[in-house]
């Protein structure tokens, strides 16, 4: 059988607004950020995402945060933000990427 692949974005209506994105692709996540670029990127509001550390690393992702980051969006663990200088490994594997501030 033959399985068909398009960029998301080939599908979308021209002036698209994507509220709210899951991110779950056990460690490819930077791969799915590069094809993503700015552009696309810039339509997305909020990502959700798990960080996995053992997949990420066995795919070569170890700079998830800071590409996220270079996309525009903060990083946010609940309701906290997650500065760069933050301690990675403290932080727990349920994460979110946002545009602007949670609101409380």
């Amino acid at each position: 059988f033959n399985i068909r692949v398009e960029r998301v974005e080939s599908v979308l209506k021209p002036g698209y607004n994507i509220a709210l994105m899951k991110l779950d692709v056990s460690g490819f996540e930077c791969e799915i950020l590069k094809g993503m670029g700015h552009a696309f990127a810039s339509t997305v509001q909020h990502i959700h995402f798990d960080k996995t550390d053992r997949f990420l690393h066995a795919h070569g992702c170890t700079n998830l945060l800071l590409k996220l980051r270079e996309l525009g969006f903060h990083i946010y663990e609940g309701t906290k933000e997650i500065g760069p200088n933050a301690n990675l490994a403290n932080l727990g594997n349920n994460l979110e990427a946002r545009r602007s501030h949670p609101h409380i």
